[in-house]
Formats: C-alpha cells, structure tokens, sequence
C-alpha cells in the first residue's frame, strides 16, 4: 500500500493521498498542492495536509478534527514538535506520486521519527473528544 502510518493518541493512522484526497484539498484550499506545499510550515496547510490524508479511511473527519490530531501529535508522540508529522506527509505525497524533489532529504535530517505502531485504531478519531 501506498501510505505512511504515524502514531497519534497511541493509535496507527495510515496517511494516504489518493486524487481523490488531492482534488479535495485544492478545492477546499482554493489553489493547487504545489502552492499550498510551498505554504506547508503554516499551521492552516499542514492541518489541511493530514485531513487529505486521512480521508481515505476516515471519512467523516473535519478539518477541525485534524487540528486536534496534529495538537495530541504534538503534545504526545511529537515531544512538543510537529516536525515528524510533517515528515510523515511529505513522504505519503511522495509515495502517491504527488511530490518529487529532495527537500525531504532536509526535513528528515531535523526531524523526529515516528514511534512504533502500538494500537490499531478500531474506531473514526472524527468525533472531537469532550473536555471537562
């Protein structure tokens, strides 16, 4: 399979970009991957990043919801950075044949890897956690 798996929240998330994904995330960006790319170390087009690539498996997920995903990332798996979750989508339009070029070569030599799969998730992360 054609998809990069990273651990959020504990549970194995495949990041995947399909056409489908890709022609989602420019009509929802209003510009082309290749723009929006270029804008990837917003926080706006890294959060519209993941929520293409989580798509393909979870369907009812929000924009919204992506935050919060890339937030559990950051404050859990990530140790306070993003940076591998960058990583993780770069390579994912890499191997969906979205992207070509060596500016991973960077982004990996400064950033975390993922951890090891711990738990297969067996519900859609789409519903936004409550909060007491």
């Amino acid at each position: 399979m054609r998809q990069v798996e990273i651990i959020i929240g504990g549970d194995t998330m495949p990041l995947k970009f399909t056409h489908n994904a890709v022609a989602e995330l420019e009509e929802h960006a209003g510009m082309g991957l290749q723009v929006l790319f270029e804008k990837a170390m917003s926080v706006a087009a890294l959060r519209l990043l993941v929520w293409a690539a989580l798509r393909h498996r979870y369907k009812t997920l929000t924009v919204q919801r992506a935050g919060d995903l890339i937030q559990q990332y950051q404050e859990n798996e990530g140790n306070g950075s993003i940076d591998g979750l960058a990583l993780a989508v770069w390579k994912a339009l890499r191997i969906g044949g979205f992207m070509t070029g060596g500016a991973d070569l960077e982004l990996e030599a400064t950033a975390s890897r993922p951890s090891t799969p711990t738990t297969t998730p067996t519900s859609d992360p789409s519903p936004a956690p409550t909060q007491s």
